[in-house]
């Protein structure tokens, strides 16, 4: 593939629609992805936020859509449409974005505070190896929210993010000192 003949950091206009259009080299959507988080990395979010949304029916994209709604990264903060990109991104089982919504249902920037809905997205993530979401199901059974309090659970799941290097669950495993 030839990927790279695309990629023009001085014209994004041409970038794009090599990108984009029905050009010859067949550029993929993971591609067309990868160039968009590096325009993301470099904190070039208009150009980022164009490729992402070129290619918006991919679920990582619809997360990091999310992510540039809730931030204010090239667009205007928009919370609720931030949530709608989120949904459509964790329907198709990205474990960032159902991890985002465990995160908000748990503690809620649009006031829907529902912690068994934050288990049930924590799980889809932690369950598909998400550090954060495996530390933060550990945390809704150690204190009992969503679920019953079962130690041994929290313990189970703060491993398999300690395991992961997560500093914070290796913490929380040792003060649970199961």
């Amino acid at each position: 593939m030839k990927y790279n003949a695309c990629v023009s950091d001085d014209n994004i206009e041409e970038t794009l629609d090599c990108l984009t259009s029905d050009y010859p080299l067949e550029t993929s959507v993971e591609d067309i992805y990868k160039e968009a988080c590096r325009f993301y990395a470099q904190k070039e979010y208009d150009k980022a936020f164009q490729l992402y949304s070129k290619i918006s029916d991919y679920a990582p994209a619809q997360n990091d859509l999310g992510d540039m709604y809730y931030n204010g990264q090239g667009v205007d903060v928009d919370y609720d449409e931030a949530m709608e990109w989120y949904w459509k991104a964790a329907e198709q089982g990205d474990a960032r974005a159902q991890c985002q919504l465990g995160d908000e249902y748990f503690c809620p920037t649009w006031g829907m505070e529902n912690y068994g809905k934050a288990v049930k997205w924590y799980r889809k993530a932690a369950e598909q190896g998400l550090t954060e979401a495996q530390r933060c199901l550990g945390d809704m059974y150690r204190l009992g929210l969503g679920v019953t309090q079962d130690e041994n659970e929290a313990a189970k799941w703060y491993r398999k993010a300690a395991e992961q290097g997560d500093e914070k669950a290796k913490k929380a495993l040792e003060e649970l000192n199961v």
